[in-house]
């Protein structure tokens, strides 16, 4: 359906029309509902019947009938469960290849199909991070409303006074205080609830106008964002319950209240409480500068991905798939097509994946060591701009053949000859215990012919290699690999129309795909400026309620002191004195919190760099982070504190 819309512009007549899939053109027969697609399948647009398999790149099941390439998916009666029918197929398997049998199958997975997430390892840390972060939002906000209603209760006190004095039970003034956050509460899930449909309806724009130019249009996976109406009873149950549960503070304070006290304009005085709404504020703090950390840190590795430090001049560079029965031919023929400059192979393209590692020992030196390799071709070199700084580069027989030889990067040289000439030495390949060996890597001993230097081959995140071998290949080798072509100009579309001319002349309908290296790098980098955004988005929730949270303590604190304010003033103290104090207590508060929310953004930073393949958050968001949130807290601090600084001892020490 969407592909229709989007490629076909909705065209009322697809239906009969023929078009071109793979090598092959096929009639239109139908056009699916909105959103048809199974759990994993959202990139899949277009149906042919299993017959037509030849026509696509990949396993033919019908010419490889030994080779595995089918899923099989089953729909379950409704009284089959899926640990029903795991056991009856391990069953049905056992009697269908009786053991011993060579075609038993190895490996056999189950997998249910019936959510669109499936609930794996993966998709449960993201929620549970993602759950997390919000969940300690929410938090931190029932704690903002604590301290407020509290700093409320306490300027109200003189009134609640006169009610009990007057004869109005405890309840009863407890009561009125929950019907009053009640009523603050029902227009706050109102608001709730618009930001929410809001949120629904602009929230896919702003994805679509935001997503790379050239990757498959994400309106073809982008789920609706539909309102549930579980979703708003949980929202507008949950206010009512914070509504209740912000009021129990001030109304257990209520229930100790001394009237004789409290009508001499006495406020009682908690350090349990005192010290809990302390740590309230510090909580807030410490959330905050969590938020802004993760915020700016990802900030950083989005401009990093943006313009990685790799020494690639990858610009005007495009990947290549396409059949490996035709990708010399291909090959061979892009050289001659104007718009392309460059053509070159390689085992796996740079800022893609992590190198992979083998075990080398080196000449003379005897120095053994695990090392980043890569197969490619002599053009690979002068494609990325990448200097052959000793030694030369791979000539056209070698990588014909397949020799024995090498190049190694400068780290690599220095790391394995420390000291000594590299040219003409030798390493020894040894595969890894316990890992595969790789069949491209050549067995025994390899010659060094030259020294490159310090580029970035593996994944973008990794930044320059810390080791890289290159090996000799080209485009006829039988291994797996992919072409690499490099245009004269900046303009896509002309090298698009350059490889399409070529793969007809080759083999006419043969399916490939390319990619430009700057649209992939788009694509890695949209990832971390979306988690980027939702984290700025939280920071400056969490500098917000920073800000008002320590803005209530500081109104609380100044408001039950009030009296004792009067009294130090009376007995000499300034006013720059009391607010000096103040001050210093809020300061220490927000170190506390500073100190906490820094410790775990550390945890956190080192958490995410050992799990996940981003980038290393360097000291400068640790830094921005607290001092913005440190600012902010001395800030907020100031209005209450010129309150406190005006107070008149002759009004602070007489009850009105």
């Amino acid at each position: 359906h969407q592909i229709w819309r989007s490629r076909y512009g909705a065209d009322p007549t697809i239906i009969g029309q023929r078009i071109s899939l793979g090598r092959q053109r096929f009639e239109v027969v139908g056009v699916t509902v909105p959103h048809a697609q199974l759990a994993g399948q959202e990139l899949v647009n277009f149906w042919a019947p299993l017959t037509m398999a030849s026509a696509f790149a990949g396993v033919d099941p019908w010419s490889e009938p030994d080779t595995a390439s089918l899923v099989v998916f089953a729909r379950l009666k409704p009284t089959v469960t899926p640990a029903s029918m795991q056991a009856w197929l391990e069953v049905w398997l056992e009697r269908r290849f009786p053991r011993p049998s060579d075609r038993a199958p190895t490996a056999v997975h189950l997998n249910s199909l019936a959510t669109r997430l499936p609930l794996d390892g993966d998709a449960v840390a993201v929620i549970t991070v993602i759950m997390s972060a919000f969940g300690l939002v929410l938090l931190v906000a029932a704690a903002n409303v604590t301290n407020l209603m509290l700093a409320r209760a306490l300027a109200r006190q003189p009134e609640i006074v006169v009610r009990l004095a007057l004869g109005a039970s405890r309840w009863r003034v407890a009561r009125q205080l929950l019907f009053e956050s009640l009523v603050l509460a029902v227009p706050a899930a109102a608001v709730g609830f618009a930001l929410v449909t809001l949120t629904a309806g602009v929230l896919p724009s702003v994805l679509l106008a935001t997503w790379p130019t050239g990757l498959e249009p994400l309106e073809n996976i982008l789920l609706p964002l539909d309102i549930d109406l579980r979703v708003m009873a949980c929202l507008a149950a949950a206010a009512v319950v914070c509504a209740v549960l912000v009021t129990l503070t001030p109304a257990v304070r209520l229930a100790g209240i001394r009237l004789a006290g409290a009508s001499r304009g006495q406020a009682s005085s908690d350090a349990r409480g005192s010290r809990l709404r302390s740590g309230l504020v510090a909580m807030q703090i410490a959330a905050c500068v969590l938020f802004l950390v993760g915020a700016m840190g990802l900030l950083d590795a989005s401009s990093h991905l943006t313009n990685p430090p790799l020494n690639l001049s990858y610009e005007r560079v495009s990947i290549l798939d396409i059949d490996p029965m035709v990708r010399s031919k291909v090959a061979a023929r892009l050289q001659s097509e104007p718009a392309v400059e460059r053509v070159a192979a390689a085992w796996a393209p740079p800022m893609g994946s992590p190198l992979r590692m083998v075990g080398v020992t080196a000449s003379v030196s005897d120095l053994s060591r695990r090392v980043g390799y890569v197969g490619v071709s002599p053009d690979y070199f002068p494609m990325f701009d990448i200097r052959i700084v000793r030694g030369r580069a791979f000539s056209p027989a070698e990588a014909a053949a397949g020799a024995a030889v090498a190049l190694v990067s400068e780290a690599t040289a220095a790391a394995m000859w420390p000291g000594l000439d590299p040219l003409g030495q030798t390493l020894d390949i040894a595969a890894i215990p316990g890992r595969p060996s790789d069949p491209r890597v050549p067995r025994g001993r390899v010659r060094v012919i030259g020294v490159a230097e310090d580029v970035g081959n593996g994944s973008i995140t990794d930044g320059v290699d810390v080791s890289c071998v290159y090996f000799a290949t080209d485009a006829q080798a039988p291994a797996d690999m992919t072409l690499l072509v490099r245009t004269r100009t900046d303009d896509v579309n002309s090298l698009r129309l350059a490889v399409a001319t070529a793969v007809n002349e080759v083999a006419r309908d043969t399916p490939f795909e390319l990619t430009s290296m700057q649209v992939s790098v788009a694509e890695m980098t949209w990832g971390f400026r979306a988690l980027s955004a939702i984290a700025s988005v939280l920071g400056v929730v969490g500098l917000l309620f920073a800000y008002s949270g320590t803005n209530a303590l500081v109104s609380f604190v100044v408001a039950q002191r009030t009296r004792e304010f009067g009294v130090r003033m009376v007995l000499g103290a300034s006013a720059w004195r009391i607010v000096r104090d103040m001050l210093f207590q809020m300061g220490r508060t927000a170190m506390i919190g500073l100190a906490v929310g820094l410790a775990a953004a550390a945890g956190l930073v080192r958490l995410l760099i050992a799990s996940a393949d981003i980038l290393e958050i360097g000291v400068r968001p640790f830094v921005v982070g607290a001092a913005v949130v440190f600012i902010a807290t001395l800030v907020a601090s100031l209005v209450p504190l010129r309150q406190a600084a005006r107070i008149d001892p002759a009004h602070a020490l007489r009850f009105e």
